[in-house]
């Protein structure tokens, strides 16, 4: 996953769960900096910019709820 922040841009290794065509939810270990940012998983055909809608902490992961924006095309 990379995430946009200004001119910095970051990259966040997750698990993608709950995947549909307006969003999905991310379970990492470490927490998502910025609201907006964008989004790639080629082999599950996902490119795109997202909002996050919600975090909450299950004990050491962070669980994300992200919402799609804009579809990037797959390389």
């Amino acid at each position: 996953m990379l995430w946009l922040d200004g001119d910095e841009s970051y990259t966040l290794r997750g698990h993608l769960r709950d995947v549909s065509a307006d969003g999905c939810s991310v379970v990492t270990l470490t927490r998502i900096p910025a609201p907006i940012g964008a989004i790639g998983a080629p082999e599950l055909g996902i490119m795109t910019r997202f909002q996050v809608t919600h975090c909450r902490r299950d004990r050491l992961m962070q669980v994300t709820g992200l919402r799609f924006l804009a579809s990037l095309p797959v390389e």
